[in-house]
Protein backbone atom coordinates (compact mmCIF):
# COMPACT_ATOMS: atom_id res chain seq x y z
CA UNK A 1 0.00 0.00 0.00
CA UNK A 2 3.07 2.30 -0.11
CA UNK A 3 3.30 4.82 -2.95
CA UNK A 4 7.14 4.73 -3.04
CA UNK A 5 9.06 2.28 -0.83
CA UNK A 6 8.04 -0.49 1.55
CA UNK A 7 10.77 -1.39 4.06
CA UNK A 8 10.71 -4.56 6.14
CA UNK A 9 11.32 -4.40 9.89
CA UNK A 10 11.94 -7.17 12.44
CA UNK A 11 8.85 -8.93 13.70
CA UNK A 12 7.19 -9.20 10.31
CA UNK A 13 6.44 -5.48 10.26
CA UNK A 14 6.83 -3.02 7.41
CA UNK A 15 6.93 0.74 7.06
CA UNK A 16 6.45 3.06 4.09
CA UNK A 17 9.29 5.39 3.06
CA UNK A 18 9.84 8.05 0.39
CA UNK A 19 12.62 8.92 -2.01
CA UNK A 20 14.68 12.07 -1.38
CA UNK A 21 12.63 15.21 -1.98
CA UNK A 22 9.37 13.68 -0.79
CA UNK A 23 7.88 13.15 2.65
CA UNK A 24 5.31 10.75 4.02
CA UNK A 25 1.79 12.15 4.34
CA UNK A 26 -0.29 11.76 7.49
CA UNK A 27 -1.88 8.56 6.11
CA UNK A 28 1.50 6.83 6.46
CA UNK A 29 1.42 5.50 2.90
CA UNK A 30 1.43 8.36 0.39
CA UNK A 31 4.58 10.31 -0.54
CA UNK A 32 4.09 13.98 -1.37
CA UNK A 33 6.31 16.93 -2.30
CA UNK A 34 6.10 19.30 0.70
CA UNK A 35 5.46 22.98 0.20
CA UNK A 36 8.04 23.75 2.87
CA UNK A 37 10.28 21.81 5.24
CA UNK A 38 12.96 22.37 7.86
CA UNK A 39 16.65 21.95 7.10
CA UNK A 40 18.94 21.23 10.04
CA UNK A 41 22.67 20.89 10.72
CA UNK A 42 23.76 18.50 13.45
CA UNK A 43 27.32 17.32 13.99
CA UNK A 44 27.95 14.81 11.19
CA UNK A 45 24.56 15.21 9.54
CA UNK A 46 22.60 17.56 7.32
CA UNK A 47 18.91 16.66 7.28
CA UNK A 48 15.34 17.71 6.69
CA UNK A 49 12.24 17.59 8.89
CA UNK A 50 8.58 17.74 7.99
CA UNK A 51 6.74 20.80 9.24
CA UNK A 52 3.35 19.11 9.11
CA UNK A 53 4.09 15.57 10.37
CA UNK A 54 5.72 15.15 13.78
CA UNK A 55 8.96 13.12 13.99
CA UNK A 56 9.17 12.76 10.21
CA UNK A 57 12.80 13.39 9.27
CA UNK A 58 15.42 12.25 6.77
CA UNK A 59 19.18 12.59 6.56
CA UNK A 60 20.43 14.17 3.33
CA UNK A 61 23.19 11.84 2.02
CA UNK A 62 26.06 14.34 1.83
CA UNK A 63 29.60 13.08 2.42
CA UNK A 64 32.49 14.50 4.40
CA UNK A 65 30.51 16.23 7.18
CA UNK A 66 32.45 16.16 10.47
CA UNK A 67 31.02 18.94 12.65
CA UNK A 68 28.48 21.09 10.78
CA UNK A 69 27.82 24.42 12.43
CA UNK A 70 25.93 26.89 10.20
CA UNK A 71 23.55 26.12 7.34
CA UNK A 72 21.74 27.98 4.56
CA UNK A 73 20.34 27.31 1.10
CA UNK A 74 19.86 28.85 -2.35
CA UNK A 75 16.36 28.26 -3.64
CA UNK A 76 17.32 29.20 -7.21
CA UNK A 77 19.45 26.13 -7.88
CA UNK A 78 18.27 23.94 -4.96
CA UNK A 79 21.64 23.89 -3.20
CA UNK A 80 22.48 23.79 0.49
CA UNK A 81 25.57 25.40 2.03
CA UNK A 82 27.16 24.65 5.40
CA UNK A 83 30.22 25.40 7.50
CA UNK A 84 32.22 22.67 9.23
CA UNK A 85 34.26 23.78 12.25
CA UNK A 86 36.27 20.54 12.36
CA UNK A 87 37.15 20.38 8.67
CA UNK A 88 37.45 24.21 8.67
CA UNK A 89 35.67 24.54 5.34
CA UNK A 90 32.50 25.79 3.66
CA UNK A 91 30.80 23.18 1.50
CA UNK A 92 27.80 23.00 -0.78
CA UNK A 93 25.70 20.28 -2.41
CA UNK A 94 22.37 19.90 -4.14
CA UNK A 95 19.38 19.35 -1.87
CA UNK A 96 19.39 15.63 -2.76
CA UNK A 97 22.98 15.32 -1.50
CA UNK A 98 24.68 15.10 -4.90
CA UNK A 99 27.74 17.01 -6.16
CA UNK A 100 29.35 17.83 -2.83
CA UNK A 101 31.87 20.63 -3.35
CA UNK A 102 34.12 22.51 -0.94
CA UNK A 103 34.03 26.13 -1.97
CA UNK A 104 36.15 27.72 0.81
CA UNK A 105 38.86 25.71 2.58
CA UNK A 106 41.66 28.19 3.26
CA UNK A 107 42.19 30.52 6.19
CA UNK A 108 39.14 29.44 8.16
CA UNK A 109 39.44 28.99 11.91
CA UNK A 110 35.98 28.62 13.45
CA UNK A 111 33.29 29.51 10.86
CA UNK A 112 30.20 29.62 13.09
CA UNK A 113 27.87 31.77 10.98
CA UNK A 114 26.73 31.52 7.34
CA UNK A 115 24.18 33.28 5.12
CA UNK A 116 23.41 33.09 1.40
CA UNK A 117 22.69 36.27 -0.55
CA UNK A 118 20.22 34.81 -3.03
CA UNK A 119 19.89 38.08 -4.98
CA UNK A 120 23.55 38.81 -5.79
CA UNK A 121 24.57 35.13 -5.57
CA UNK A 122 27.14 35.72 -2.84
CA UNK A 123 27.82 33.93 0.43
CA UNK A 124 28.67 35.60 3.75
CA UNK A 125 30.23 33.98 6.80
CA UNK A 126 31.34 34.92 10.31
CA UNK A 127 34.53 33.35 11.68
CA UNK A 128 34.72 33.46 15.46
CA UNK A 129 38.34 32.33 15.50
CA UNK A 130 39.82 34.76 12.98
CA UNK A 131 37.43 37.54 14.11
CA UNK A 132 36.33 38.33 10.57
CA UNK A 133 33.21 38.59 8.46
CA UNK A 134 33.83 37.72 4.81
CA UNK A 135 32.00 37.42 1.52
CA UNK A 136 32.59 35.49 -1.70
CA UNK A 137 30.71 34.37 -4.78
CA UNK A 138 28.58 31.25 -4.30
CA UNK A 139 31.36 29.13 -5.82
CA UNK A 140 33.88 30.51 -3.32
CA UNK A 141 35.71 32.81 -5.74
CA UNK A 142 36.33 36.56 -5.31
CA UNK A 143 36.73 36.21 -1.55
CA UNK A 144 36.81 39.48 0.37
CA UNK A 145 37.18 40.36 4.06
CA UNK A 146 34.46 42.88 4.89
CA UNK A 147 34.89 43.41 8.63
CA UNK A 148 37.93 42.73 10.81
CA UNK A 149 38.12 45.85 12.99
CA UNK A 150 35.93 46.17 16.10
CA UNK A 151 34.87 42.54 15.69
CA UNK A 152 35.47 40.25 18.67
CA UNK A 153 33.53 36.98 18.41
CA UNK A 154 31.16 37.18 15.41
CA UNK A 155 28.69 34.34 15.50
CA UNK A 156 25.27 34.08 13.86
CA UNK A 157 24.70 36.13 10.68
CA UNK A 158 21.53 37.03 8.73
CA UNK A 159 20.96 39.00 5.52
CA UNK A 160 18.25 41.34 4.27
CA UNK A 161 19.14 41.76 0.56
CA UNK A 162 16.06 43.86 -0.29
CA UNK A 163 17.13 46.55 2.19
CA UNK A 164 20.85 45.77 1.67
CA UNK A 165 21.76 45.13 5.34
CA UNK A 166 23.43 42.30 7.21
CA UNK A 167 23.02 41.49 10.90
CA UNK A 168 25.20 39.43 13.20
CA UNK A 169 25.64 38.59 16.85
CA UNK A 170 28.96 39.13 18.63
CA UNK A 171 29.67 37.07 21.74
CA UNK A 172 32.58 39.20 22.86
CA UNK A 173 32.30 41.10 26.15
CA UNK A 174 28.67 41.45 27.26
CA UNK A 175 27.41 40.45 23.82
CA UNK A 176 25.75 42.50 21.08
CA UNK A 177 23.72 42.40 17.90
CA UNK A 178 25.24 44.53 15.15
CA UNK A 179 24.40 45.76 11.68
CA UNK A 180 26.22 46.94 8.56
CA UNK A 181 25.38 47.44 4.92
CA UNK A 182 26.12 44.42 2.79
CA UNK A 183 29.36 45.98 1.56
CA UNK A 184 30.61 46.18 5.17
CA UNK A 185 30.14 49.91 5.69
CA UNK A 186 27.94 51.81 8.18
CA UNK A 187 28.76 49.39 10.97
CA UNK A 188 26.88 50.00 14.22
CA UNK A 189 25.67 48.18 17.34
CA UNK A 190 21.87 48.02 17.41
CA UNK A 191 21.55 45.96 20.62
CA UNK A 192 24.12 46.06 23.42
CA UNK A 193 24.52 43.81 26.46
CA UNK A 194 22.41 41.00 25.01
CA UNK A 195 24.67 38.15 26.15
CA UNK A 196 24.97 35.27 23.71
CA UNK A 197 22.44 35.83 20.94
CA UNK A 198 22.20 33.07 18.35
CA UNK A 199 20.02 32.00 15.45
CA UNK A 200 19.47 35.51 14.07
CA UNK A 201 16.48 35.44 11.71
CA UNK A 202 14.86 38.27 9.73
CA UNK A 203 11.09 38.34 9.32
CA UNK A 204 10.97 39.87 5.84
CA UNK A 205 7.21 40.51 5.93
CA UNK A 206 6.90 42.30 9.27
CA UNK A 207 10.46 43.71 9.23
CA UNK A 208 11.59 42.31 12.59
CA UNK A 209 14.64 40.46 13.88
CA UNK A 210 14.36 37.30 16.02
CA UNK A 211 17.09 35.52 17.98
CA UNK A 212 17.58 32.95 20.73
CA UNK A 213 19.11 34.00 24.05
CA UNK A 214 21.63 31.53 25.48
CA UNK A 215 22.97 33.66 28.34
CA UNK A 216 21.17 34.09 31.66
CA UNK A 217 17.49 33.21 31.30
CA UNK A 218 17.06 31.24 28.04
CA UNK A 219 14.47 32.85 25.78
CA UNK A 220 13.46 33.73 22.25
CA UNK A 221 13.46 37.48 21.69
CA UNK A 222 12.50 39.95 18.97
CA UNK A 223 13.15 43.58 18.06
CA UNK A 224 12.73 45.99 15.19
CA UNK A 225 15.50 45.94 12.60
CA UNK A 226 17.01 49.05 14.20
CA UNK A 227 17.11 47.33 17.61
CA UNK A 228 14.12 49.18 19.08
CA UNK A 229 11.03 47.68 20.74
CA UNK A 230 12.84 44.62 22.06
CA UNK A 231 10.60 42.03 23.70
CA UNK A 232 10.46 38.35 24.67
CA UNK A 233 8.40 35.92 22.58
CA UNK A 234 8.73 32.95 24.94
CA UNK A 235 10.92 32.03 27.93
CA UNK A 236 8.90 29.42 29.82
CA UNK A 237 10.13 25.81 29.79
CA UNK A 238 13.03 26.51 27.44
CA UNK A 239 16.43 24.96 28.12
CA UNK A 240 19.03 25.97 25.52
CA UNK A 241 17.38 27.23 22.30
CA UNK A 242 20.46 27.10 20.11
CA UNK A 243 19.04 27.20 16.55
CA UNK A 244 16.09 29.28 15.35
CA UNK A 245 14.21 30.22 12.18
CA UNK A 246 10.93 31.84 11.12
CA UNK A 247 8.23 30.87 8.61
CA UNK A 248 4.85 32.54 8.12
CA UNK A 249 3.26 33.04 11.57
CA UNK A 250 5.63 30.77 13.50
CA UNK A 251 9.04 30.68 15.12
CA UNK A 252 10.84 27.33 15.08
CA UNK A 253 13.70 26.41 17.42
CA UNK A 254 15.91 23.49 18.46
CA UNK A 255 16.57 22.98 22.17
CA UNK A 256 19.89 21.39 23.14
CA UNK A 257 18.68 20.40 26.61
CA UNK A 258 15.58 18.50 25.53
CA UNK A 259 16.73 17.47 22.03
CA UNK A 260 13.41 18.71 20.65
CA UNK A 261 12.30 20.98 17.83
CA UNK A 262 9.25 23.13 18.60
CA UNK A 263 7.32 26.07 17.24
CA UNK A 264 5.14 28.90 18.59
CA UNK A 265 3.25 31.79 17.07
CA UNK A 266 5.73 34.60 16.51
CA UNK A 267 3.73 37.44 18.08
CA UNK A 268 2.82 36.23 21.55
CA UNK A 269 4.32 32.75 21.87
CA UNK A 270 0.93 30.97 21.70
CA UNK A 271 0.05 27.54 20.23
CA UNK A 272 3.30 25.84 21.20
CA UNK A 273 3.75 22.61 19.21
CA UNK A 274 6.33 19.82 19.45
CA UNK A 275 7.57 18.81 15.98
CA UNK A 276 10.42 16.43 16.73
CA UNK A 277 11.90 14.53 19.66
CA UNK A 278 15.38 13.18 20.36
CA UNK A 279 17.36 15.28 17.88
CA UNK A 280 20.16 16.62 20.03
CA UNK A 281 22.80 19.28 19.26
CA UNK A 282 21.11 20.85 16.25
CA UNK A 283 23.34 23.81 15.41
CA UNK A 284 21.22 25.51 12.73
CA UNK A 285 17.68 25.49 11.34
CA UNK A 286 16.31 26.90 8.08
CA UNK A 287 12.87 26.71 6.46
CA UNK A 288 13.25 25.73 2.80
CA UNK A 289 10.57 27.81 1.07
CA UNK A 290 10.43 30.57 -1.55
CA UNK A 291 9.01 33.07 0.95
CA UNK A 292 12.36 33.03 2.76
CA UNK A 293 14.19 34.22 -0.37
CA UNK A 294 12.19 36.98 -2.03
CA UNK A 295 13.25 40.52 -2.93
CA UNK A 296 15.39 42.39 -5.42
CA UNK A 297 18.24 44.90 -5.70
CA UNK A 298 20.56 46.20 -8.43
CA UNK A 299 22.90 43.21 -8.06
CA UNK A 300 20.21 40.82 -9.27
CA UNK A 301 20.91 41.10 -13.00
CA UNK A 302 24.26 40.35 -14.66
CA UNK A 303 26.07 40.69 -11.31
CA UNK A 304 25.25 44.40 -11.37
CA UNK A 305 27.74 44.84 -14.22
CA UNK A 306 30.62 44.02 -11.86
CA UNK A 307 33.55 41.79 -12.80
CA UNK A 308 33.87 40.15 -9.37
CA UNK A 309 31.58 41.10 -6.45
CA UNK A 310 28.39 43.13 -6.52
CA UNK A 311 27.47 44.36 -3.03
CA UNK A 312 24.16 46.19 -2.65
CA UNK A 313 23.82 49.45 -0.74
CA UNK A 314 20.66 50.81 0.91
CA UNK A 315 18.98 54.15 0.38
CA UNK A 316 18.87 55.05 -3.29
CA UNK A 317 19.15 51.43 -4.44
CA UNK A 318 22.77 51.75 -5.46
CA UNK A 319 25.30 48.96 -5.71
CA UNK A 320 29.03 48.76 -5.12
CA UNK A 321 31.40 46.77 -7.32
CA UNK A 322 34.01 45.21 -5.05
CA UNK A 323 37.16 43.20 -5.54
CA UNK A 324 38.80 40.28 -3.75
CA UNK A 325 40.92 41.41 -0.81
CA UNK A 326 44.02 43.36 -1.94
CA UNK A 327 42.73 43.79 -5.51
CA UNK A 328 42.03 47.35 -6.70
CA UNK A 329 38.85 48.47 -8.44
CA UNK A 330 39.20 50.37 -11.71
CA UNK A 331 35.77 51.31 -13.05
CA UNK A 332 34.03 47.91 -12.81
CA UNK A 333 37.06 45.61 -13.11
CA UNK A 334 39.67 44.46 -10.58
CA UNK A 335 43.47 44.60 -10.81
CA UNK A 336 45.91 42.45 -8.85
CA UNK A 337 48.24 44.05 -6.26
CA UNK A 338 51.75 44.93 -7.38
CA UNK A 339 53.53 45.45 -4.04
CA UNK A 340 53.12 42.96 -1.21
CA UNK A 341 54.87 40.61 1.19
CA UNK A 342 54.43 36.86 0.99
CA UNK A 343 55.00 34.62 3.98
CA UNK A 344 54.43 30.93 4.56
CA UNK A 345 53.24 28.85 7.43
CA UNK A 346 53.29 25.09 7.64
CA UNK A 347 50.23 24.51 5.46
CA UNK A 348 49.44 27.95 4.05
CA UNK A 349 50.89 30.85 2.08
CA UNK A 350 49.68 34.34 2.95
CA UNK A 351 49.87 37.79 1.39
CA UNK A 352 50.45 40.91 3.50
CA UNK A 353 49.96 44.52 2.39
CA UNK A 354 50.73 47.11 5.04
CA UNK A 355 49.34 50.26 3.41
CA UNK A 356 45.81 49.34 2.43
CA UNK A 357 42.22 49.97 3.41
CA UNK A 358 41.65 46.23 3.08
CA UNK A 359 42.33 43.61 5.70
CA UNK A 360 46.17 43.55 5.73
CA UNK A 361 46.74 39.78 5.55
CA UNK A 362 44.84 37.01 3.74
CA UNK A 363 45.60 33.36 2.88
CA UNK A 364 46.06 32.49 -0.78
CA UNK A 365 43.65 29.85 -2.15
CA UNK A 366 46.27 27.27 -3.10
CA UNK A 367 45.29 23.67 -2.51
CA UNK A 368 47.27 20.82 -0.95
CA UNK A 369 49.95 22.88 0.77
CA UNK A 370 51.87 20.53 3.07
CA UNK A 371 55.00 21.35 5.04
CA UNK A 372 55.85 24.48 3.06
CA UNK A 373 59.58 24.98 3.46
CA UNK A 374 60.46 28.02 1.32
CA UNK A 375 58.69 30.39 -1.09
CA UNK A 376 59.64 32.64 -4.01
CA UNK A 377 57.74 34.86 -6.45
CA UNK A 378 58.23 35.41 -10.16
CA UNK A 379 57.21 39.04 -10.90
CA UNK A 380 57.30 38.49 -14.65
CA UNK A 381 54.83 35.64 -14.99
CA UNK A 382 53.14 36.23 -11.62
CA UNK A 383 53.80 32.69 -10.41
CA UNK A 384 54.41 31.70 -6.81
CA UNK A 385 56.97 28.91 -6.18
CA UNK A 386 57.36 26.84 -3.02
CA UNK A 387 59.07 23.74 -1.68
CA UNK A 388 56.72 20.97 -0.60
CA UNK A 389 58.42 19.28 2.34
CA UNK A 390 56.12 16.26 2.19
CA UNK A 391 56.91 15.25 -1.40
CA UNK A 392 60.37 16.93 -1.52
CA UNK A 393 59.34 18.75 -4.67
CA UNK A 394 59.22 22.32 -5.99
CA UNK A 395 55.76 23.43 -7.08
CA UNK A 396 54.19 26.57 -8.48
CA UNK A 397 50.82 28.27 -8.80
CA UNK A 398 49.25 31.63 -9.49
CA UNK A 399 48.00 33.50 -6.43
CA UNK A 400 44.43 32.65 -7.41
CA UNK A 401 45.19 28.95 -6.95
CA UNK A 402 45.10 28.22 -10.69
CA UNK A 403 47.78 26.68 -12.93
CA UNK A 404 49.22 24.47 -10.18
CA UNK A 405 52.13 22.34 -11.32
CA UNK A 406 55.35 20.58 -10.39
CA UNK A 407 58.61 22.24 -11.46
CA UNK A 408 61.10 19.86 -9.81
CA UNK A 409 59.78 16.42 -8.91
CA UNK A 410 60.80 14.89 -5.61
CA UNK A 411 61.60 11.33 -4.58
CA UNK A 412 62.65 8.69 -7.09
CA UNK A 413 66.14 7.41 -7.58
CA UNK A 414 67.69 10.89 -7.47
CA UNK A 415 66.72 11.45 -3.81
CA UNK A 416 66.47 15.22 -4.16
CA UNK A 417 65.69 17.21 -1.04
CA UNK A 418 65.13 20.90 -1.97
CA UNK A 419 65.84 23.18 0.97
CA UNK A 420 65.72 26.76 -0.36
CA UNK A 421 65.13 28.51 -3.68
CA UNK A 422 65.59 31.82 -5.51
CA UNK A 423 64.51 33.14 -8.92
CA UNK A 424 66.50 35.23 -11.39
CA UNK A 425 63.70 37.00 -13.28
CA UNK A 426 66.05 38.27 -16.02
CA UNK A 427 67.63 34.98 -17.09
CA UNK A 428 64.43 33.07 -16.23
CA UNK A 429 66.29 30.59 -14.06
CA UNK A 430 65.38 28.93 -10.75
CA UNK A 431 68.22 28.28 -8.29
CA UNK A 432 67.60 25.78 -5.50
CA UNK A 433 69.70 24.08 -2.88
CA UNK A 434 69.66 20.37 -2.08
CA UNK A 435 70.28 19.45 1.55
CA UNK A 436 71.21 15.81 0.82
CA UNK A 437 73.50 16.40 -2.15
CA UNK A 438 74.96 19.58 -0.65
CA UNK A 439 74.50 21.31 -4.00
CA UNK A 440 72.96 24.36 -5.62
CA UNK A 441 71.06 23.42 -8.77
CA UNK A 442 69.65 25.39 -11.69
CA UNK A 443 66.35 24.77 -13.50
CA UNK A 444 64.75 26.64 -16.39
CA UNK A 445 61.49 28.37 -15.47
CA UNK A 446 60.16 28.04 -19.00
CA UNK A 447 60.02 24.26 -19.21
CA UNK A 448 61.39 22.88 -15.91
CA UNK A 449 64.47 21.37 -17.56
CA UNK A 450 67.56 20.92 -15.38
CA UNK A 451 70.69 22.87 -16.34
CA UNK A 452 72.89 21.15 -13.77
CA UNK A 453 74.82 21.91 -10.59
CA UNK A 454 76.54 25.28 -10.15
CA UNK A 455 77.89 24.76 -6.63
CA UNK A 456 78.87 21.51 -4.94
CA UNK A 457 79.90 21.27 -1.30
CA UNK A 458 83.23 19.91 -0.21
Amino acid sequence: GCSHLCLNRPGNHSVCACQIGYELATDGHTCVVPEAFLLFARRENIGRISIENADNDAIIPVTGVKDASALDFDMTDSRIYWTDVKVKAITRAFINGSQVERIVEFGLDSPEGLAVDWVAHNIYWADTGSKRIEVARLDGTSRKVLLWKSVEEPRSIALDPSECYMYWSDWGGQGSVERATMDGTSHLVILAKVGRANGLTVDYVERRLYWSQLHGTPAIEVADLDGKHRSTVISKDIGRPFALTQYQDYIYWADWNSGSIERVEKHYGANRTLLHRQLDHVTDLQVFHTSRQLGWNLCAGDNGGCSHLCLARPGDGSRHCACPTHYTLHNTTCQAPTAFLLYSQRNSINRLIWETEDCPDVPLPIQNLKNVRAIEFDPVKQFLYWIDGRTQSIRRSQDTGSSVGVVVAGGGAVHQHPYDLAIDPYTRLLYWSCAVGDTINVTRLSNGSALGVVVRGA
